[in-house]
């Protein structure tokens, strides 16, 4: 299984629909990966592109993000 379909079957169960995802990847992604996985993921993170703490302060964010969306 892929993260493709796992973040597919994620979805598919009721109860986890709602779980943010967060996709760290050192795959090059490409316009057709970010268009299936568009509404699916919450955010997309290129490992490997960064420092080990950038890539640290960067899922902080999302997670704080996600922390402030929900109040």
């Amino acid at each position: 299984m892929d993260g493709f379909e796992f973040v597919a079957n994620l979805r598919n169960r009721e109860e986890w629909r709602n779980l943010p995802v967060v996709v760290v990847t050192a795959k090059d992604i490409t316009r057709e990966d970010r268009m299936r996985l568009d509404g699916y993921v919450t955010g997309i993170i290129q490992k490997g592109s960064q420092g080990r703490e950038e890539l640290l302060a960067e899922v902080s964010d999302l997670v704080r993000d996600l922390r402030v969306r929900k109040g």
